[in-house]
């Protein structure tokens, strides 16, 4: 895991570009997991590391916090998801982050169909690339 963290261009995806927001080398690969969330907490995480919403005290859902950070197996779920929130009256501005983990088949990491459940805080995945998601971009 020995890449830099390298900002992404939106790639203005669509259902014929299959809405991914990275190269297709880092969709591919097992290891690599992509977090959306609020632009207003890229520099925390990028200098402290994600945290769950137990941790934060904070989440989308305020009558359930997750003590696990989750992290989808492609991008365009994150882009889903962040655009829903942002849709859902939650305005600002999105970033969804690439990240890599030395493996997701270890005790602490429930390994889930579309995604991830990181339940071990020790577990810390190295950011390898974001891609911010233009305030105008309709997910459709």
């Amino acid at each position: 895991m020995d890449r830099e963290m390298q900002r992404y261009e939106f790639p203005w995806p669509d259902s014929e570009k299959g809405y991914n927001l990275f190269p297709q080398q880092l969709e591919d690969d097992p290891n690599v997991l992509f977090h959306g969330t609020a632009a207003e907490n890229f520099d925390a995480i990028v200098n402290e590391g994600f945290k769950s919403a137990a941790e934060l005290g904070s989440g989308t859902d305020l009558d359930f916090k997750l003590s696990s950070i989750s992290y989808a197996k492609s991008s365009n779920q994150s882009l889903a998801h962040v655009c829903q929130i942002r849709d859902n009256g939650n305005g600002g501005d999105y970033v969804v982050f690439a990240v890599e983990f030395v493996s997701i088949q270890v005790p602490g990491i429930r390994n889930n169909p579309i995604d991830i459940h990181v339940d071990n805080p020790n577990i810390k995945p190295t950011i390898i690339g974001y891609c911010e998601i233009p305030s105008n971009y309709v997910f459709r």
